[in-house]
């Protein structure tokens, strides 16, 4: 007498779903006997029904060979590495940590901005007192203090920003 085993087990055998056997069975496609399956006669009436050849069932994904990753899991695998990264700049953000390139850009013009002013300020503000020095060594120490004060105003203004 032949070894007769569950739906589930011939379905796992295969590789198939418990349902599509299930189905199968309620066609009439695979006999039974009493519920349980014999799996030789099993095969062949599936031979019989589909034209002399056991295949998987269409509605079933064929199984990746070993050590190869499926589509779907490479996608996954992508969405999930995109979403940490992205939690991570924005905890960074929310920390000060991150600054949007955008924002340094614009306060680095406006320093530069602002130095170029004040340093185009200074023969202007001493236009009227260097021709009355004729001591060069007088001109120097007033051009110094003049760029000095200048870069002065500029470093507290950097750190108001």
């Amino acid at each position: 007498m032949a070894t007769l085993i569950s739906q589930r087990e011939y379905a796992r055998r295969k590789g198939w779903s418990s349902p599509y056997v299930n189905k199968l069975v309620q066609q009439g496609k695979i006999p039974t006997v009493g519920g349980k399956i014999d799996p030789r006669k099993a095969d062949a009436a599936l031979k019989v029904n589909r034209g002399g050849k056991i295949d998987n069932p269409p509605s079933q994904v064929p199984a990746q060979p070993a050590g190869q990753i499926s589509p779907f899991v490479q996608a996954r695998t992508v969405h999930e590495t995109y979403r940490a990264k992205s939690a991570k700049l924005e905890y960074e953000q929310l920390n000060r940590k991150l600054v949007d390139s955008d924002r340094v850009i614009e306060v680095a013009e406006k320093a530069f901005a602002n130095v170029r002013v004040r340093l185009r300020a200074i023969p202007k503000s001493l236009a009227g007192v260097l021709p009355a020095n004729q001591n060069a060594a007088e001109i120097e120490r007033m051009l110094s203090d003049a760029i000095d004060a200048a870069l002065g105003s500029l470093a507290t203004d950097v750190f108001r920003q």
